[in-house]
């Protein structure tokens, strides 16, 4: 969005003033990008030693040219002067000619360009790129693994999902909870294509792990999810048991028991009568409101 570079407030006269004008001709600089000819690319370069010359880079950068993606690039290492947010967007609109200069921007010692390079990645980084990526889930920045975390979202592989798994057991009581939810999304949009790995996580010697996994397969879409939330039901622990029963319901909250409603719920019922532990009951009989429905 051109639109966004510091339009001045409006007043009552007819002549426009000296902000009004260079709001407007940076306005023109940045969307002339998008025109792409040689003629338009010849006037945007004439601009970048002017007081536009931020948006003309990202103009230029829409073209993919270099003298754009370098100008921007500057701004995010804090080499100039500009809007780092705007250098980003501009970065991201320049797509795949701006790559590989953004992807070692992740070996920069300074946490604000580390970040910066993450978010731009969100919407031009290639996914075989994951590993490079996942090293940033354990910086103690928050704004890096907030960013890293946004960045796994946006190019969900099973690697990626594997990382914010382990992360979701390992600094459970460290993360916020922003961060905690991202987490569970990356892991939930992986399952699908990394099922047997969550499934394998059911029967691991850590209870959170476990737990997670429940929570995880429950969204994967897999027609073993069903079955496998069933027998945790059983199980000997009654954090596992509450969990599988929790997830079934949300499983029918978004019309995933289909034929097995019926069986579920009659397995809830025996769960909120007999369950050893009152908090399972509890919570059985607090789904048998919902699985009604």
């Amino acid at each position: 969005m051109c639109t966004k570079y510091d339009k001045p407030t409006q007043k009552k006269h007819n002549t426009p003033t000296a902000r009004e004008n260079q709001y407007i001709a940076g306005t023109a600089a940045c969307a002339l990008g998008s025109i792409g000819s040689p003629e338009a690319q010849e006037h945007i370069l004439q601009q970048l030693n002017t007081p536009i010359a931020q948006p003309a880079a990202r103009g230029l950068a829409r073209m993919q040219n270099k003298q754009g993606i370098d100008f921007l690039l500057e701004i995010v290492q804090s080499k100039k002067t500009g809007n780092r947010a705007r250098a980003e967007s501009g970065l991201a609109e320049a797509g795949s000619a701006a790559e590989p200069q953004v992807e070692a921007l992740l070996k920069s010692s300074d946490p604000a360009t580390i970040a910066s390079a993450l978010r731009i990645l969100q919407h031009i980084g290639k996914i075989e790129n994951q590993p490079n990526w996942i090293k940033f889930l354990e910086s103690p920045n928050p704004e890096i693994r907030k960013a890293s975390l946004q960045l796994l979202q946006a190019r969900t592989a099973p690697v990626g999902g594997q990382a914010a798994f382990r992360l979701l057991i390992d600094k459970s009581s460290s993360l916020s909870k922003e961060e905690t939810e991202l987490a569970q999304r990356i892991a939930r949009q992986a399952a699908a294509d990394d099922f047997a790995f969550y499934e394998s996580q059911l029967v691991s010697n850590n209870p959170d792990a476990q737990v997670q996994a429940i929570r995880v397969i429950a969204f994967s879409q897999n027609n073993r999810a069903i079955d496998l939330l069933i027998d945790g039901l059983s199980h000997d622990s009654p954090v596992i048991r509450e969990e599988s029963a929790k997830s079934l319901g949300r499983l029918h909250g978004i019309g995933g028991l289909k034929n097995e409603r019926s069986r579920v719920y009659d397995l809830i019922s025996s769960l909120a009568e007999t369950d050893p532990s009152p908090q399972v009951k509890k919570t059985a009989r607090s789904l048998l409101i919902v699985l009604r429905e």
